[in-house]
């Protein structure tokens, strides 16, 4: 099989380019070290990660408005399950409405 000089010309210019390509971003890569050090780098991209997770955060609550306000009553009823508990507990032993008014009505 012979190779043709066309092809290798094509091949050396394709080459060059990628090389070309490489070194751009080696240079913007040493050009970003050297203004940071590593401790800044890893500040500023974890600052950016943090903004970008605040703004997905956000636009998924006010997606889910009622899903998180739901979510928000159970935990506060499971938190104030035991005076709840004990509140229907009273109500219902002496089946009178005059013991809710304790509750109701201040």
């Amino acid at each position: 099989m012979s190779v043709k000089p066309e092809d290798i010309a094509a091949s050396r210019a394709l080459r060059n380019e990628a090389r070309s390509i490489v070194t751009a971003h080696l240079g913007v890569m040493r050009a970003d070290l050297s203004a940071q050090t590593i401790g800044q780098q890893i500040k500023r991209k974890a600052s950016q990660e943090a903004a970008h997770v605040l703004d997905e955060t956000r636009s998924i609550a006010a997606d889910n408005k009622f899903v998180i306000g739901a979510t928000i009553a159970a935990l506060l009823g499971w938190f104030a399950r035991k005076p709840i508990i004990k509140l229907f507990l009273r109500v219902a032993r002496g089946n009178k409405l005059e013991r809710l008014r304790f509750w109701l009505v201040k």
